[in-house]
């Protein structure tokens, strides 16, 4: 299978980072994970100062203990591979309806080309362009419950063109959204594809 362009991972990583420390830090946490510190930048001969020995929460590049909270296996955003299951039976049950709607939504996207309508409309609010990132969670959710390739390459080409559309937007300095609800969705897709990039 054809793999995402390196810098088009490194981008999704680092928000996928942020994201993940921001908003999921509290749902992620395993206590059977190894703590992981990373070198501080420009730091690894310099002693410390007092003020961060007295204070080293201050900062959270002086304190890595939050790094010990993320969860170092995917999937890890809003469910894991021990709750997955759990997941999956309330789709395919409980949920049912609400799976068939969204997957009969994203089989008509499984051979349309992704494109743009309107790329540099003054507010991306009023464009359903930004909307791809959430067709990308929808896709790797339903590879996730039937193996099925066919939307783990939706959920990778959808990722590839929102990359491509949030790029766009910024480039030219206008706002992809004033909702983060498909940037949110399209970390989600990644995290929920990522051990078959």
């Amino acid at each position: 299978m054809n793999k995402i362009s390196n810098t088009i991972q490194m981008k999704i990583k680092i928000l996928f980072c942020f994201l993940t420390f921001m908003m999921f830090l509290t749902c992620c946490k395993d206590p059977n994970i190894e703590p992981y510190f990373p070198p501080v930048p420009g730091k690894e001969d310099e002693d410390e100062t007092d003020e961060e020995v007295l204070d080293p929460a201050a900062n959270i590049y002086n304190n890595y203990e939050w790094v010990t909270k993320i969860r170092r296996s995917h999937p890890r955003l809003f469910f894991n591979i021990k709750t997955f299951e759990d997941v999956k039976a309330r789709t395919l049950n409980e949920e049912k309806a609400e799976y068939d709607r969204i997957k009969s939504r994203i089989d008509l996207l499984l051979d349309k080309e992704i494109v743009f309508e309107n790329p540099l409309i003054d507010d991306g609010t009023d464009s359903n362009d930004h909307k791809y990132g959430t067709n990308a969670a929808e896709a790797a959710f339903i590879y996730k419950v039937t193996g099925d390739v066919r939307y783990f390459d939706l959920s990778k080409r959808l990722l590839e063109k929102v990359i491509e559309y949030y790029e766009y937007r910024n480039s030219h300095q206008l706002n992809i959204s004033w909702y983060v609800y498909s940037r949110l969705h399209a970390l989600m897709a990644y995290d929920w594809i990522y051990n078959d990039l």
